[in-house]
């Protein structure tokens, strides 16, 4: 997450834990070790920060609400792509788009006057 926003460790000041396995007391002392001993934020409940986020996204979404200073992007968290010969995926669309998204990508068949194609939709980085 630092290097895809290119942001240093050091330029953090507060690691808030939101989410379900923030709870694992292995993650938070992975975070804990990572962050150089800085506090982590536990007393937000988790659910409930999710639950928030998603209401305030669904609001914005739907031009309900404008919340000023605040942009909240949908994105993909996995590279999307298709199968192509020799069972290799294709990336279209690279982790971090912002959606929705569209791409277009010419693919040529395996065999000469093929009629139809079956597309196997891949998600992941491997």
């Amino acid at each position: 997450m630092l290097k895809d926003g290119n942001i240093k460790k050091e330029d953090i000041h507060d690691v808030v834990l939101v989410g379900g396995s923030t709870r694992l007391p292995r993650f938070q002392d992975l975070l804990l070790e990572y962050f150089k001993k800085k506090n982590l934020y536990q007393k937000v409940n988790p659910d409930e920060a999710v639950a928030y986020g998603a209401c305030v996204l669904s609001a914005m979404i739907n031009g309900e609400v404008e919340v000023k200073g605040l942009e909240l992007q949908d994105i993909t968290t996995f590279t999307q792509g298709i199968e192509t010969a020799g069972k290799k995926m294709a990336p279209l669309i690279k982790r971090g788009t912002v959606l929705p998204a569209k791409q277009t990508k010419l693919f040529t068949t395996n065999v000469n006057n093929q009629e139809s194609v079956l597309v196997q939709v891949f998600e992941g980085e491997s």
